[in-house]
């Protein structure tokens, strides 16, 4: 029996290391070992004109958290055509806090852009990370 492959979306971020400092795609170590623990390969997958064609190697697609939607075009675009593909081809798709709001406009739902204007507080994510 293989092990599942899961596709994780990394964040489209400006990065610095070495010599470059530029857009790159980043993702948090914590998913991929999560995946590995759980017996799944972890790929990740940076933003592609072509989303659908990526279902084809794997098994599941984990969608992970970040900027709001709306933050970054060029992830929203490739991450709601993943969602709503993979959904559609009943993949299995795991959605951590943008990710889940991002399953839930790929499906045609609605979002409060800015909770706390509707609720009143900024209680959430006191301590970064």
């Amino acid at each position: 029996m293989r092990r599942p492959v899961i596709g994780i979306c990394a964040s489209v971020e400006r990065a610095r290391w070495t010599y470059w400092d530029e857009q790159a795609a980043v993702l948090s170590m914590n998913y991929v070992r999560h995946v590995q623990r759980a017996g799944g390969i972890a790929v990740l997958l940076a933003p592609d004109p072509h989303p659908a064609e990526l279902l084809r190697v794997l098994d599941g697609v984990l969608l992970t958290g970040g900027a709001d939607i709306g933050d970054v075009p060029e992830r929203d675009t490739f991450e709601l055509a993943l969602a709503a593909a993979a959904m559609e081809a009943d993949l299995p798709v795991l959605g951590v806090c943008r990710g889940m709001q991002v399953m839930n406009v790929a499906r045609g739902g609605t979002l409060i852009e800015h909770l706390p204007d509707a609720v009143g507080h900024e209680d959430h994510r006191l301590v970064p990370g």
